[in-house]
């Protein structure tokens, strides 16, 4: 956990299992006045036809994860990379350094525009990956029951259930995420109570932020 001294330009990181509601989590701190970097948008600004990063994907890929327009075919090359663990590391290795940069962009964007502001950096797998953590000053996990969020899964994602099961077996434990946050928001009951969660969360780390030299 960050001193208070260190909170400056620097952001609070969220994170989650898939399917625990960490995107409706994301969505609410925005609302309530938090800025909000996306990992996910970063990846997809990384891989943009025209990008070091989609000619590298393209050239260690092939033309086969492509579609007729020359956009990445995500959805091909994330079933690719989920059943094949040498080919993520060469994924990650491709975008990784792209997403830190832009983040870092962003980051010094929003610290100097907003410096009084809760900045959050929305990073589903901030545990999974070998990320620099030197802009983090505290980690917000969002948790649901294993069995939620498989549900979610298979409606978000049209899996069958032991796909979705593969899926969020395949990311850390919910448990050690949990053990290891300086913040948890339990999305275990119904939306009003996920909202209230998210509001006490977003008041602590307002204080915080202001608490900051």
């Amino acid at each position: 956990m960050a001193n208070l001294e260190d909170l400056r330009g620097r952001a609070f990181a969220l994170t989650g299992n898939t399917g625990s509601g960490k995107s409706t989590v994301a969505n609410l701190l925005q609302k309530l006045g938090a800025h909000i970097i996306s990992a996910d948008e970063l990846a997809r600004a990384a891989a943009q036809p025209g990008t070091a990063g989609y000619e590298s994907i393209r050239k260690v890929f092939g033309e086969q994860f492509l579609h007729k327009d020359g956009q990445l075919d995500r959805k091909k090359l994330g079933h690719l990379v989920f059943k094949d663990p040498l080919k993520k590391t060469e994924l990650e290795k491709i975008l990784h350094p792209e997403v830190q940069r832009l983040y870092l962009e962003k980051l010094s964007e929003l610290n100097s525009l907003y410096p009084a502001d809760v900045i959050i950096y929305d990073v589903p797998l901030y545990y999974e990956t070998d990320l620099d953590r030197s802009t983090i000053a505290y980690t917000i996990v969002v948790f649901a029951p294993r069995e939620d969020c498989i549900r979610r899964i298979m409606i978000r994602d049209s899996l069958p259930e032991a796909d979705a099961a593969a899926r969020y077996d395949a990311q850390i434990s919910i448990e050690e995420k949990v053990s290891k946050a300086d913040f948890v928001i339990n999305n275990t009951s119904n939306k009003e109570a996920l909202e209230s969660e998210t509001k006490k969360c977003f008041s602590k780390l307002k204080e915080l932020t202001l608490g900051s030299p």
